[in-house]
């Protein structure tokens, strides 16, 4: 029996994108069968209708409306409905490069993976012009490899959207609700019980630049808070799991976005108070576990001993 894509897509209120993100998913070179799930997450508005008038003009669109709930609800709820036994997700204002599903599918047959990658193109509106460069290039990485060489976002990888993942991979395992960040804190999981991944350096997917997107604008103390608690939890789980050299990565990377955010606490939290509890956890998990770490490169040794010594008048109870 042959595979079977999933193609999951939440949708709130984009209208004005929504069908170049559809049209870009009926018109895919892949042959193989798919079903495309659009999960009308409480729009109010015309969104749920255009989810509509596509089901009448593709049986491979199916249509679930339900209450709002957030992406990481509607994405749950669509991986519950879906029936294939390989998963997609695209979100909804987002749209396709017209091999992604051919060439991710062949590549995660060729090799055998539990999960296909690929990059992305950022498209801006106010420069429309589609990257259209071929690339051959192919990498194939152990889940560890994957988790260590992501760690500080060298490759965009930590998202959901670029990617095939076998169903089997997200059993127990589902998007946190009422969280933002919510790849950050689910996608380690899913590749840590994974086998293989193999990624393709080619562009096929086009990620929407949206002014008033959350990653567009500057963080909030809340945005700021659910970035490190998605970031703690990770650096939490590789400690169970006893991945030292994975645990490293995570808590360098969350040094870094505490270092980046560390001038603005004031603006953030309304005093600079937390500048002292952010340098003493710092401190904390740069002696614990990157002062010594062998696999995390020395530059963003240098760079965090560097804020440390800078700082050292908040060193204080």
């Amino acid at each position: 029996m042959d595979d079977i894509i999933s193609i999951i897509i939440p949708v709130y209120n984009v209208e004005g994108y929504l069908p170049q993100c559809v049209k870009s998913i009926r018109e895919q070179t892949y042959t193989g069968e798919i079903e495309i799930l659009l999960i009308d997450d409480g729009s109010t508005d015309y969104s749920g209708r255009l989810c509509d008038e596509f089901s009448k003009i593709d049986e491979r669109i199916k249509v679930y409306h339900k209450k709002n709930g957030g992406l990481s609800d509607a994405r749950n709820f669509g991986i519950k409905k879906s029936t294939g036994s390989i998963l997609c997700f695209v979100d909804s204002d987002d749209f396709l490069h017209k091999d992604y599903l051919q060439e991710l599918y062949s590549i995660k047959k060729k090799y055998n993976a539990d999960i296909s990658e690929c990059a992305c193109f950022k498209y801006f509106e106010s420069k429309p012009d589609l990257y259209n460069e071929n690339c051959d290039r192919i990498k194939i990485l152990k889940p560890k490899d994957w988790l260590v060489e992501t760690g500080l976002g060298e490759f965009l990888s930590v998202v959901a959207w670029n990617k095939l993942y076998d169903r089997c991979l997200f059993e127990e395992v589902e998007y946190p609700n009422g969280r933002n960040f919510e790849d950050e804190s689910t996608t380690y999981k899913v590749v840590y019980k994974s086998k293989c991944i193999a990624r393709t350096y080619r562009k096929l997917y086009y990620y929407r630049q949206r002014e008033g997107s959350i990653t567009q604008n500057s963080l909030s103390a809340k945005v700021l808070n659910q970035k490190l608690l998605a970031l703690n939890e990770k650096c939490d789980f590789f400690i169970e799991k006893k991945e030292g050299s994975v645990v490293s990565y995570c808590q360098a990377k969350y040094c870094i976005l505490v270092i980046s955010n560390f001038d603005s606490c004031a603006d953030l939290y309304g005093d600079d108070k937390k500048k002292n509890e952010f340098y003493r956890d710092v401190k904390k998990r740069y002696v614990t576990w990157m002062k010594k770490a062998r696999s995390v490169p020395l530059k963003y040794k240098i760079f965090i001993k560097w804020f440390l010594l800078k700082n050292k008048k908040y060193d204080k109870d």
